[in-house]
Parts: C-alpha cells; structure tokens; sequence
C-alpha cells in the first residue's frame, strides 16, 4: 500500500505564483495560425534542426504518451515482452506499456530520481525488451551506463526526454538517443505548446512505425487553450471560481485516490494540428531565453534558502537542464505543512510523483518489490514554481514564501 502523506498539497485560495501558467502567445503564434499545414511541416523541421536529425525521423503525434506507445508497438516482439522502468514517475508511462500489451517491470532510482543502472541490470531476463529511461525534472539519467548494458543483451532504450528539451548529453540531445526518443510539449513540460508530442526514430528504417490515425481537429485544440487561458486568470481571483466556471476539474483530496481512479490514455498518435504547431514554432526560438531566466530563479530559490536546515535545493545534476518546476527537498511528513504556507502566500506546489508499484493499480505488476530509494526520495519532495517565462516577481514571492515556510515549519 502507499503510505506516507497521500493528502494534495493545499490550493492557494487566489493564485498568485502558479506552478505553470499560461506563455502568452507572440506575434508568430497569430502568423502561422494562417496556414496550418506549413505550421506543422515547419514545427517537424524546426525540432529536427534543434535536435540535430534528419526530418524523416521525426513524427508528430498527440502527446508525449501517444508517441511513447507508437514506439513500444513497433519494438514488441511477443506477448510476454518486458518493459523496465523506474516506478517514481508519470502513470502514464506504465498505461502505454501496458496499451502496447507489453508488461511493466519497475527499478528504483538514484538520488537524482533517475533510473538506476545497477538496479537495472539486476532486473534484465530473457523477456526483457525494452528499458524505457526518462530523464525526471530534466536531469539526464545514465545514458553511459544504460546504453552500453542494453547493447549486451540486445535490448531496446527509449530516450524518453519529454522533460529534458534541448538538453545535450555526450555532444548529442536528449530524445536521439538508444532506439528511439520522445519528446512532449504538453502543460507540465520545459515547453508548453498547447499539447503534444513527438517520437524521435534513432532505429532502423525499416522497423520504423507509421501511425494510421486521421488528421487531427484544430477547433478543439483553440477550445482547450482557451480554458487554459481563461483559467489563469480566474484563479488569481478564486481558485474556485474556476471549478465552478468549469474551467478546471474539482481537485481530490487523496493524490492516491486521484491516481487510482484516473489514468492518462495515450491517444491518437498523429492527432496534431496547426494550432499546436504555430505555438510550438512561436516557443522554440524562446527556450535559450527561457533557461537563462530559470538560471536567474535558480540563484534566487538558492538565497532565500541560505542558512536552511529543512528545505534544500536538490543535487546539482537535477539543475543541469531545464525545469518545468523545481524539486527541493523537505523532511518527510512536514511537506502538506509546507505546502500550506505556500498557498497562504499564494503560491502553487505539488508532490508530482508516487512510487507506481504501491498504488493498487500495478501492485500486482510485480507483487513484493522492494524500491528503497524510490519510497524514501517520494516523501521528501516538494515542487515549487520555475518555469522560464514566471515572471521575476512572481519568482521574488515564491522563494520569500520557501524561506519563510523553512523557518515556520
């Protein structure tokens, strides 16, 4: 069973800092929404450029999800394939495991939430497949020892850099590496495009997937930009008043509840219209801009936590790449207390991620394991707002509400 404080950190009653706001839009966004087709035919030429691979390797799809599915069906081989991941992390990656009826096999962590290669191998058999290696909070797991393990026994690594856009390990960018990368530009992500993904195919031509789903619908991508626009703005008056307004779903009480009740289904894999593509266009040229202001937050969360003893800025390899919030530290069982001076200040904060192989949902995936770094490392961590376009003030009020909880608590 999960154990630990499983409550939702507390909601600010008016938001003044959230965890990731809306970017406004510039000028190219309005630009390209005038000829969808070339928006999405740039956007797959834009990120093959920043990646540094030819175009034909790179397909758009509906989320970092679908992409992540799209490219464990082309890789699986027989029912009884076998996916090694670490269990701190999205639940959605187990769901596309599991929709590419392959079967989940969870590894613990390293101090800096990412695979750990030495729990990796002790977890390899015959059925093993794939080792699917996401780079958590932006901070690039152990490419170096992952991939050379996985060559020796002819297994297939998923890059998956969803969090990590245009970070550079050994002279090549996350997402081009082992067989195939994922990248995802969804909410939650280093780059916010209304959505979407893309899978980055570093394999062999011909085992290359095509996806078969229809085109996607460009009115329901402007529908969810809206809300999310709209509400921003509503909850800096009452984070109620978006729920009400149906512009935000009701939060639950129990983030256990919340991940055994909903899971994120990859969907259609090539659903990615010109609205996506234009923002996405209108983002990339920004995100050297974007970390240059996440290294300026950085310093400032690192003064107002000088002299603190119960909150602590997380190992440096966690602030190598871009962040889509930051993960500090805190002691076990004081964080809900935590959380709420932050909502008292206005301020946004999560625990993002649970140990997957507690939840009842995938309990019986691999019954008994025992992830030890993987369940002390989910109660200490608390995420705070850091994206690159949060505003220097709304960044001055956050790490003066961190200090101030360090002190309180």
């Amino acid at each position: 069973m999960l154990t630990g404080d499983t409550r939702y950190n507390r909601l600010p009653a008016r938001v003044a800092v959230p965890l990731f706001p809306f970017p406004a839009p510039g000028a190219a966004f309005f630009r390209w929404l005038g000829a969808p087709a070339d928006a999405v035919r740039a956007a797959r030429i834009r990120i093959a450029g920043l990646l540094g691979v030819p175009a034909d390797r790179i397909t758009l799809t509906s989320s970092g999800t679908a992409a992540l599915r799209l490219a464990l069906t082309a890789l699986r081989r027989h029912d009884t394939d076998e996916v090694i991941l670490p269990s701190f992390g999205c639940p959605s990656l187990v769901e596309a495991v599991l929709n590419a009826r392959m079967r989940p096999v969870f590894a613990d962590i390293t101090a800096d939430f990412t695979l750990d290669p030495a729990d990796v191998a002790r977890r390899i058999r015959a059925a093993t497949r794939v080792i699917l290696a996401p780079h958590t909070f932006g901070t690039p797991c152990a490419l170096d020892a992952l991939l050379p393990l996985a060559e020796a026994h002819g297994i297939d690594v998923l890059d998956d850099a969803a969090q990590s856009l245009a970070t550079a390990v050994s002279g090549r960018m996350l997402g081009t590496h082992g067989t195939a990368g994922v990248l995802s530009f969804g909410r939650h992500k280093t780059l916010f495009a209304g959505g979407g993904g893309a899978l980055v195919w570093n394999g062999a031509p011909e085992r290359r997937p095509r996806p078969q789903d229809g085109p996607a619908r460009p009115g329901r991508t402007i529908r969810a930009l809206a809300r999310c626009h709209l509400s921003d703005l509503v909850r800096a008056l009452h984070t109620d008043l978006a729920r009400h307004a149906l512009l935000a779903p009701a939060p639950f009480s129990d983030a256990a509840e919340a991940l055994e009740r909903h899971v994120v289904e990859a969907g259609p894999a090539a659903a990615f219209d010109g609205v996506r593509a234009a923002l996405l266009l209108d983002q990339l040229p920004r995100l050297a801009r974007y970390r240059r202001v996440q290294e300026r937050h950085l310093r400032r969360y690192s003064l107002a936590l000088a002299g603190q003893t119960s909150i602590a800025l997380p190992p440096a390899p966690v602030r190598a790449g871009g962040m889509a919030f930051l993960p500090l530290r805190c002691p076990p069982g004081r964080r809900h207390a935590i959380s709420a001076v932050l909502a008292a200040r206005g301020v946004e904060s999560t625990w993002l991620y649970y140990p997957l192989h507690l939840l009842r949902r995938y309990r019986g995936i691999d019954p008994g394991a025992v992830l030890p770094r993987t369940e002390s490392l989910w109660t200490s961590t608390l995420c705070v707002p850091s994206r690159g376009w949060h505003g220097e003030r709304q960044i001055e009020r956050a790490a003066a509400a961190v200090a101030e909880a360090g002190d309180s608590t």
